[in-house]
């Protein structure tokens, strides 16, 4: 345990003339826990901590996979191929309590007083399958055209299970029986299943193997769109063409000190199903003390969802020189994604509802810059560095939304999020102090710094700044300045 149960802080209170080996017995047959002070909720003895507290995480897995190769004719191939994976984890926790009346008196031994033990087990059962069929054919078209292709189809099926219960005041103490609990405390059972049905095909040329074209498209149907969206269809080309091959070809030949020479440009998209479950509201139940509770639905379900894409650009450049001693390889990208399924606040009674919306872009280069410094013999010393930089930003969220949070900690003073026209993972303060046009605090009448408003703050909360910023940024408390997507 963490915190003030755990047996570090315990520790810690410990005062310097209490003996831990004077601790060490921490359960007799007169009293469950044996401290220097108490017990109570702040004072426990860490020897005992220990004992209070067991958890226990197991797990079994299988996986593997079956296939088949068939050799058509000399230029056809067809693969066949079943994987499945398959695991369960079981998990355990037991608390004996604090312990801290647990003590007997004449007629009663201190195990009938302690009322307040528990245990909970959960597990979870996974399951994955996929089973494909694929072509696969090359063809020398003529002696400078080469043809590659391959076309095929593919069955994903996945189910996840977990029941979770909990029962307290068991009947022999600290002997973690489920079934001789008093009472059961809780108890709730969920999961989900999803399917997906894909075809895929792809086509390569190569011209005398220093000019190639490689297309592909896919189709996928997913079981966690509405009907009418589920299928969702993503192409990707790309063609490279190496400069210095086609020089030799023609008998022309390079510099002394070029060795490689190649360009490459491609556009792709993929396509992303939601997660199961956020078509239509259902009612669901859970099990507390014996009484079969409601579960509040607070959040609105979208039976018009529509897949995630995301497209992407690229062009590269790709050179070495002095007999691949010396080279770089530098690429410019772009990518756009949209039509994301996200969460936005919604008015009464929900509180958050599922939407298609917002559009992120990410542009950036990437430079990679090596040499072989020394090469003899006996010895090799090579050399490489990197330099990227990224910048993502958020060009638009839903419609009427003007900023999101990501799921997190209630209690931390920041909240990661994005808003339209700053970068996706921006760090927001709970809570800013206000400050003057020169950085200053601002002082009330009541001697202590104000905090900022919503209306200091042109109705954002605000956002946390880096060292070296912050002289440039003080005084924008309601603009962001730290990302870290940007490098």
């Amino acid at each position: 345990m963490t915190g003030l149960n755990g047996e570090v802080a315990q520790l810690l209170l410990i005062p310097g003339n209490v003996r831990l080996q004077d601790l060490q017995t921490y359960t007799t047959q007169d009293q469950l826990h044996r401290n220097w002070f108490g017990p109570d909720m702040q004072y426990a003895n860490p020897y005992y901590v220990r004992h209070r507290f067991q958890n226990s995480d197991e797990r079994w897995r299988a996986f593997g996979y079956y296939g088949a190769n068939v050799n058509v004719t000399d230029w056809l191939k067809f693969n066949a191929k079943y994987a499945f994976d398959y695991y369960r984890t079981r998990i355990q926790a037991t608390d004996l309590s604090l312990g801290n009346s647990a003590v007997s008196i004449p007629g009663r031994h201190w195990s009938e007083i302690v009322t307040d033990d528990n245990m909970s087990r959960s597990e979870e059962n996974n399951f994955e399958h996929n089973i494909s069929f694929l072509f696969l054919g090359d063809n020398q078209v003529t002696k400078d055209l080469r043809l590659g292709y391959n076309l095929g189809a593919n069955i994903m099926y996945q189910k996840y299970e977990l029941l979770s219960a909990a029962t307290k005041n068991m009947l022999e103490k600290d002997n973690w029986i489920f079934n001789t609990g008093y009472q059961l405390t809780n108890a709730s059972e969920n999961g989900h299943e999803r399917s997906m049905y894909s075809a895929f095909g792809s086509l390569q040329l190569a011209f005398r193997e220093y000019l190639s074209l490689d297309l592909t498209a896919r189709n996928d149907w997913s079981s966690t769109l509405p009907k009418d969206n589920r299928s969702f269809f993503y192409p990707s080309a790309s063609v490279s063409y190496i400069f210095s091959d086609f020089m030799r070809s023609i008998n022309h030949s390079l510099p002394a000190w070029m060795t490689f020479a190649k360009t490459r440009l491609s556009f792709a998209q993929v396509g992303k199903d939601p997660n199961p479950y956020n078509l239509y509201n259902t009612r669901s139940y859970t099990y507390e003390n014996g009484i079969r509770v409601p579960i509040p639905q607070t959040v609105k379900k979208n039976s018009n969802l529509k897949p995630e894409i995301k497209s992407s650009f690229e062009w590269g450049l790709e050179m070495k020189f002095l007999e691949n001693r010396l080279g770089f390889d530098f690429t410019y990208y772009y990518t756009k994604t949209k039509n994301q399924a996200m969460l936005v606040d919604a008015s009464a009674p929900w509180t958050q509802q599922w939407v298609n919306a917002g559009k992120i872009t990410n542009k950036g280069i990437e430079l990679m810059l090596y040499g072989t410094p020394v090469k003899t013999k006996d010895l090799k010393f090579d050399l490489t560095m990197n330099i990227s930089k990224n910048i993502s930003r958020v060009d638009e969220l839903a419609n009427g939304v003007d900023h999101i949070y990501f799921n997190g900690d209630g209690n931390m003073p920041v909240k990661v999020g994005a808003k339209a026209g700053g970068k996706l993972g921006d760090i927001y303060a709970n809570n800013l102090i206000k400050r003057d046009a020169d950085g200053q605090m601002v002082i009330g009448e009541n001697g202590l710094p104000m905090p900022v408003t919503s209306s200091d703050a042109g109705g954002n909360f605000g956002a946390v700044y880096p060292r070296s910023s912050y002289r440039k940024h003080r005084a924008k408390a309601s603009h962001v300045c730290y990302s870290k997507s940007e490098l």
